[in-house]
Parts: C-alpha cells; sequence; structure tokens
C-alpha cells in the first residue's frame, strides 16, 4: 500500500508477484479524491527487464462494460475556417465503457438541425474528442447523444457559450539583464545588435499581413541612446523610419531599476526620453517595468509631466507579491494627483510559456486556448487582452520572426482569437479609447520588495546610496558657485552623467548570474558581481572628484583669512541645524593639542567631539546652527598649546548611556538594546516579549534554492558577546558591542557602535 497523493509515474511502486502458466488475474485498487486518475502496469523481471511470453489486457466490470459514464461539453474560445465556413471549436469529454463505431449528435434550438460528429471506437476510460459546431449566436443549453450499435444514450442541458471575439497582441520584446545570462561586458554590445536585427525583420516581413508583420518594444531607452551614438546615419534613419510606422517601439525606462535610486536619480534616469524626442524625433508614450515587483511611485509624477502615458510592468512571479488576480489596467495616481494609465499583465514571458518561440501551431493552440479560458474564469472584463514574449525563452534575448509565421498560420486557419503582433501602446491605446473612464484609480505605492541582491551587498549598496546623497549635494555646490559668477569647468554636465550612469547600472535589477544560488563560486557569477560592484566604485571615485571640483569653484565665495577656517555649506533650501563631519588636517589641528571651532560674529563656542584618528588628520563631528539655505558659515578654528584632553569613555560594564531624551540598556550575552526609555513621556519602546530583541543582529540563510520558502528561515545570532565602552563626547555618547557571527570571515567579525546624540 502507497496512500500519498501523486501524479502517475512509471515505475513509483515495485511489488513481487508470482505467475503461474496460464491466465493470471491481478486485482488493482487506485484511491481517488479528485480529479482525474490514471494507472499503469508493467510486468518485467526482477532485474526490471522485459518478461517474454507473456500478454495482458485490462478486464472491466460488467456493469460499466460497453456504456457510456459521462459526457461533458467544453467550448473552446476558438472559431476555425473550414473551406471557408467558420466553425466553432468545442471538446466532448466521455467516460467510455469501451464503445465501437460511436457518433456524437449535438444539438441546440438555435440550430436547424442536430451536427453529427463521427468518434469512431471509443476505448475504456476517459477521452477528450475536438469537435467543430456551427457558430452558437446566443449562450444556451444543448444536448449531447452518443450512439453506437450497443448503446445509445442523452445528455441534455450541456451549456455551449457564445464565443468572445478575442483579439491577442502579442508584444516581442527584449527583456534587458544587465548581466544574469553572461557577464554586463557581452550583454550590453548585444543589445545594440538587436536593433540591428529588429530593423531587418521589419523588412523580411513587410510583405506578410498586417498583423503577421514583425513588430518590437525595445524596453529600455538606454539601448537606443546609444544606439544612437554608435551606428552610421543610415542605420539610425532606418530605425527612426521605423519607429514612425509603428513597427518598433521605444519604452520609456533607462533600465529595468530597482527602489534603491533616489528620486532625484530617477528623474535622471529619464532624461534620455528628451533626448531621444528633441534631437531623433523619436516619441515615448510608454514606459516598462519587466520582472521586477514594483515601481517607485515617484515615477506616477514624473510620467505625467513628460508625455509618458502608459506604464507596464511585466511582473516575475518567483516569489513575488503579484497585485490582482488576473491581469488588470488602472490608473495608477501619485500623491500630488497626477495620473498614468497602468497595466498589470501576467508573466514578461508569458507567451514563451505558452511556447510561442517554438513555433508549433498545435503546442502554442494548447496553451494559449487554456489562457484564454482561464481569463474567462477569472472574469477578466474585456476581449483583448497583451501578451509579453520575446525571441527565445531567455532573458536577453534576440529578437525573432518565428512568431510571425505562427501568426499568420494562424490567422489563416482561424477567424477567432485574431493575432496580431503589436507594440506595447497599441493595447494601451485600445484601453485607454475604449475603458479608461471606467477603470479603477490607485492611489498607492507600489513597493519592488524583491531586492534580495541588495541586501546581500551591504556595503556596495550603502556606498551607492550614500554616492546619490553626496552627488546630489555636489550639484548644490555647483549651483551655488554659478549663482556667485563662477563658470562650470568645461565638461563637468558629462562627468556628472558619468557618475550618475555608473550608480544608475548599480540600481538596475539584475544582481547575479544566473547561477549565482546554484553554483556562487562559478566563474560567471565571480566575474558578473565584481563586474556589478565595480559601478558603486566607479561612480564613488569620480563623485569624490566632483566634489573637490566644486569645493574649489566655491572657494571664490569664501573671504581669505589668516587663521584656519572651517566652511559649512548647506545646499538645500531651507535653513539648517544639526551635525557636519569634517576631517581635519594635523596642519590646521594638531592632534594632541586642545583647540576650539568658535562662530566669529558671536564668539560661540560649537559643540565637536573627534570621530576617528588618522597620522594625517582626524574626523570630527562638529555640531552647527541656522546655516542659511543655499549658503554657508565659515567657523574659526582657534588653536592652543594645551593638551587635548578627550572626555572619559562610557562605563562598559553598566551597560547603559542616556542624553536628555532617552536612556538606553543593553544585554551582556546578546548585545541587543532590552530598553529604550523616551524620557520626555516616561514611555518604555521596547517590546520584551517578541522572538528576537531590538537591535540584535540576525545572520538568516533561506532553503528552497531560487525559490527560498519564506517559511524556511534558518536563524543564528551573536555568540561570544563583548561590550566596551565607547566615545563620552558632547555631541553622542556611545557603547560598542563586539562579537562573532555565522558568515563572518574572522572572529569578532561584527562590531556594533550604537550612539545617542
Amino acid at each position: 500500500d502507497h496512500h500519498v497523493g501523486r501524479g502517475i509515474d512509471a515505475e513509483e511502486d515495485r511489488v513481487a508477484v508470482s505467475l503461474r502458466q496460464g491466465d493470471n488475474r491481478l486485482l488493482v485498487k487506485v484511491d481517488q479524491s479528485n480529479g482525474d486518475w490514471g494507472l499503469g502496469i508493467e510486468i518485467v523481471k526482477p532485474d526490471g527487464k522485459p518478461l517474454e511470453g507473456v500478454t495482458s489486457q485490462v478486464a472491466v466490470a460488467a456493469p460499466i462494460a460497453g456504456t457510456i459514464s459521462t459526457v461533458k461539453l467544453m467550448t473552446l474560445p476558438v472559431m476555425a475556417r473550414t473551406s471557408g465556413v467558420p466553425r466553432q471549436s468545442a471538446t466532448l469529454e466521455i467516460v467510455s465503457g469501451g464503445l465501437r463505431d460511436a457518433t456524437a449528435r449535438i444539438s441546440m434550438k438555435q440550430w436547424p438541425e442536430p451536427e453529427v460528429c463521427p468518434l469512431g471506437d471509443v476505448p475504456i476510460g476517459r477521452h477528450r474528442v475536438d469537435v467543430q459546431l456551427p457558430p452558437v449566436s446566443e449562450s444556451g443549453p444543448a444536448s449531447v447523444e452518443i450512439r453506437s450499435p450497443a448503446v445509445t444514450r442523452e445528455f441534455p442541458n450541456m451549456m455551449l457559450n457564445k464565443l468572445r471575439p478575442w483579439v491577442v497582441y502579442l508584444v516581442q520584446h527584449t527583456h534587458t539583464d544587465i548581466g544574469y545570462t553572461r557577464t554586463q561586458a557581452e550583454i550590453l554590445p548585444d543589445h545594440l545588435r538587436f536593433i540591428d536585427y529588429a530593423l531587418d525583420y521589419c523588412d523580411l516581413t513587410d510583405a506578410y499581413p498586417d498583423d503577421a508583420k514583425f513588430r518590437w518594444t525595445c524596453e529600455v531607452s538606454w539601448t537606443v541612446n546609444e544606439y544612437l551614438k554608435r551606428r552610421p546615419p543610415e542605420q539610425v534613419e532606418r530605425l527612426k523610419k521605423r519607429i514612425a510606422e509603428g513597427r518598433i517601439e521605444v519604452a520609456g525606462m533607462l533600465l529595468n531599476m530597482a527602489e534603491v535610486a533616489t528620486e532625484s536619480s530617477l528623474a535622471a534616469s529619464l532624461q534620455p526620453i528628451r533626448t531621444l524626442k528633441d534631437k531623433a524625433g523619436i516619441p515615448i508614450r510608454l514606459a516598462m517595468q519587466n520582472d521586477v515587483n514594483g515601481a517607485a511611485w515617484c515615477l506616477a509624477d514624473y510620467f505625467a509631466d513628460i508625455g509618458v502615458k502608459y506604464m507596464v510592468m511585466g511582473i516575475n512571479e518567483t516569489r513575488s507579491l503579484v497585485p490582482f488576480d488576473k491581469p488588470t489596467a488602472f490608473w495608477w495616481e501619485s500623491p500630488a494627483g497626477r495620473r498614468v494609465l497602468a497595466f498589470r499583465p501576467d508573466h514578461y514571458h508569458l507567451g514563451n510559456v505558452m511556447k510561442i518561440h517554438g513555433g508549433n501551431l498545435d503546442a502554442f493552440q494548447l496553451e494559449l486556448l487554456a489562457y484564454l479560458r482561464s481569463l474567462e474564469q477569472r472574469d477578466y472584463p474585456s476581449d483583448r487582452i497583451s501578451i509579453l514574449f520575446s525571441g527565445y525563452y531567455a532573458d536577453n534575448s534576440p529578437p525573432a520572426t518565428h512568431e510571425c509565421d505562427l501568426v499568420k498560420t494562424w490567422n489563416e486557419k482561424y477567424a477567432s482569437p485574431r493575432l496580431r503582433m503589436a507594440t506595447a501602446s497599441e493595447f494601451m491605446d485600445y484601453v485607454a479609447t475604449h475603458h479608461g473612464e471606467k477603470l479603477a484609480v490607485h492611489r498607492e505605492a507600489w513597493p519592488d520588495w524583491w531586492t534580495d541582491g541588495f541586501g546581500s551587498a551591504a556595503r556596495e549598496t550603502g556606498e551607492s546610496r550614500q554616492t546619490h546623497v553626496n552627488l546630489q549635494a555636489t550639484q548644490g555646490l555647483l549651483a551655488m558657485a554659478t549663482l556667485a559668477g563662477t563658470t562650470p569647468s568645461r565638461g563637468v554636465k558629462d562627468r556628472m552623467s558619468r557618475v550618475q550612469e555608473s550608480l544608475l547600472f548599480y540600481d538596475e535589477h539584475t544582481y547575479g548570474a544566473s547561477m549565482s544560488v546554484s553554483d556562487p563560486m562559478h566563474e560567471n557569477t565571480m566575474v558578473q558581481w565584481g563586474q556589478k560592484g565595480s559601478y558603486v566604485w566607479d561612480a564613488a571615485k569620480r563623485a569624490k572628484l566632483l566634489r573637490e571640483e566644486a569645493l574649489g569653484d566655491v572657494q571664490g565665495m569664501l573671504p581669505r583669512v589668516d587663521v584656519p577656517t572651517l566652511a559649512i555649506f548647506n545646499t538645500l533650501n531651507w535653513k539648517r541645524s544639526g551635525l557636519a563631519v569634517a576631517f581635519i588636517d594635523n596642519q590646521f589641528q594638531p592632534p594632541d593639542r586642545a583647540a576650539r571651532i568658535i562662530e566669529p560674529e558671536t564668539g560661540e563656542v560649537l559643540l565637536a567631539q573627534p570621530m576617528e584618528c588618522r597620522p594625517e588628520g582626524t574626523y570630527w563631528a562638529v555640531w552647527v546652527k541656522d546655516v542659511p539655505p543655499l549658503g554657508y558659515r565659515s567657523y574659526r578654528i582657534e588653536r592652543s598649546d594645551a593638551m587635548r584632553t578627550d572626555p572619559p569613555a562610557t562605563d562598559a560594564k553598566a551597560g547603559t548611556i542616556e542624553n536628555a531624551f532617552y536612556a538606553i540598556k543593553l544585554h551582556p550575552k546578546t548585545g541587543a538594546i532590552t530598553s529604550l526609555r523616551d524620557k520626555e513621556i516616561s514611555r518604555e519602546l521596547v517590546d520584551p516579549t517578541g522572538p528576537w530583541q531590538f537591535g540584535q543582529p540576525i545572520y538568516e540563510r533561506l532553503e528552497g534554492g531560487r525559490e527560498f520558502r519564506r517559511d524556511a528561515f534558518l536563524r543564528t545570532t551573536l555568540r561570544d558577546v563583548g561590550v566596551e565602552g565607547g566615545s563620552g563626547g558632547p555631541i553622542f555618547k556611545s557603547v560598542v558591542v563586539q562579537a562573532n557571527l555565522d558568515g563572518c570571515a574572522e572572529p569578532n567579525g561584527i562590531r556594533t557602535e550604537i550612539r545617542l546624540y
């Protein structure tokens, strides 16, 4: 006995039997809870080899032999062209006890006479037979009569539905992963060459029927922007011509972006939309974001201002949180009330899941019709649908034309559904025209939580985020210098764009090679990670050089003085007070001498505290007040011959630190915060009943390969914890926790400093 829910597989169970010469009867029982069932038996030798001289047959119990158990009639969403006459397709499902020379007679009141469908012999078991019927003008009951020499039986009240006039927009695109399938350096040139292919494929299918002509949507704008720079003028003109004809469309996202970029960087990423429109006359009305589970909410604002009307989000359903239970069009509204018409189709390779790239009409038909039936069952509200696919079932796939041949053959064979090779905007235009006023409005964020890779590289991700902020401040400095009359250095915009591009290539969604989970030490895995990380460090280096360039430009704003000074700039448009960190060379502030940082107009001494000392200087934390918007304040460094005395460190044994607002207590064995008390309202902010303590580092691993089962976390925490005294200065007090943690390369691999300012 093997009582377990399962499908039918050959040789899954082996049972030893003894056979005698002559007939042997074997009784087999199958338990079934729901759905179809099956049984397979093969008589073999103990070693699994065929047993010669043995024949077998299935004997059916006498009560069902030669009878018909059940019949179902199901409408298929397809209308065939039979000798020029439309015929509606349906499926008969017959559970038979074994019939010979059977015929089905199917009748509806709206038909002048029954439709006779020869079935031939119907062996024992469940069988599906496709039949061609007159078109159903109105949904209603049908009657099915099964006749054979041995039996005649009628099955009334079988519902036949009127066929939906489906139009299927097949949108070919190349999903742009910067890496994943091969290294970034290999993949990027490929995408330029794919445009060459697309242009040739347009030429090759010019004589095809319009629905079957090759059309292609370039998923990201980076590719086309680069193409205009790196192809001869005549090739660029070919591209512009095909775009104007509607055979090729350019989507507006620079790349498929993760949500780690800042809003200002995402705004900068849309610059190619303006460039392509102004310099090449290429309009962009649609943005695509494929493989990613969401998009930054600011895009709904940005798109409305730059003529992008539509947003298509082809989600990768692996571990994702998919909104809506069916493909859905809706208005995505920003907090400011701007809207973009958005569409959440099923998977961005749905057509490939249906095997469209194989060019086999029969295989594709089974998948497509099953999908259309599922849409009807899910109450999909329209008779038009957009299905995304690539030339081959792969990311970074080149375009292909065999799908055009399939569409041509399909439309010759079937009157419905009508298939059309389309650009992404064609379906969106239809939705806007026919359904736009009725669509729901969703004023909600659409967060992309699927950013595992960025979380696995905390150092690079942290550097990326900090460089984004630094670049924004540098842009503010350059603006201040320009307002003050300084002409920016030649080429500064290009240098800034280079930083921005490197950051965006890091923030692009592709994180890891296709085998990075299964084989993390594979050459492709290692090379791709090296190239991915290099984007950050290239951006950080160039951003710091650009900052120094900007500081050189604003030097003219500062008065020349004969004492060391510290200038703090505010690059935002409101007055600010708070913490500033400055590196002060030992030339201006010797590390062993006392000094003060003074506001020259008031004589006020600023709070200052050393953070990290180096042989050539020290990082200082300085608390500044009321720095004017888009302005600066200068402070005098007043040195002394007296020796510097630093405040004593905090008491590590006590495991507590506090300021005027909060009191913190640490657990000596876990290093976690067991108490965080708000002194102003006398309230404890830490829940002591949680499974993990506040601020407790966790090393987390997941099972299930790429599927990463969210209910199967393997979690460990710190061990060999030591709590040390930290800084006790006037700006902040701190304690330091050092410990061992799984995943760290060396002992005491975790060092955490907890500060109260």
